[in-house]
């Protein structure tokens, strides 16, 4: 693992939607929710401090699909990579969860697999924890360790990644 310093997260996060759909947390009101990445937003991206209100299944599993015309399967549609920044600890403890149940060799799940295998992560630090959080429940911290391909720190002047 190699440790990066950037000053400027714009162009990071430029790079990375130039690539596939990049999705980053907004702040709605007193909540953070996802939505896709707009360079030529006022403020195109905010750090939030405990996870968002949109649970990183929503990537996983959409709200509707076909899954079977009967008696035949359906084979899953292309997916295209995407990028969902500013996951938290939390999340991926879950998305560990998620990965036991549907993509066990016997019991895999095709359409979950292919939306998985798509799926970069890019990890924050929490840097303020709410008194709701529960990441020690479930065995982690205020920083992720596993399950993700780039995590950011936030520090002085910019971000380790």
């Amino acid at each position: 693992m190699e440790t990066v310093f950037t000053a400027e997260l714009e162009p990071f996060l430029n790079a990375v939607a130039g690539r596939m759909s990049l999705y980053v947390p907004k702040k709605v009101g007193e909540h953070y929710v996802y939505s896709r990445y707009d360079a030529e937003a006022a403020c195109p991206v905010e750090f939030s401090n405990i996870r968002t209100c949109t649970p990183v299944k929503e990537y996983l599993f959409p709200l509707q699909e076909l899954a079977a015309v009967f008696p035949d399967p359906v084979e899953p549609p292309e997916i295209k990579p995407f990028a969902v920044f500013g996951l938290k600890d939390c999340d991926l403890r879950s998305i560990e969860v998620l990965d036991k149940v549907f993509l066990e060799d016997e019991f895999e799940d095709p359409f979950y697999v292919a939306r998985r295998d798509n799926m970069f992560i890019i990890s924050t630090d929490c840097f303020d924890p709410a008194e709701s959080c529960f990441c020690n429940i479930m065995g982690g911290g205020p920083f992720p360790q596993k399950g993700f391909d780039l995590n950011l720190s936030q520090v002085e002047g910019g971000c380790l990644v």
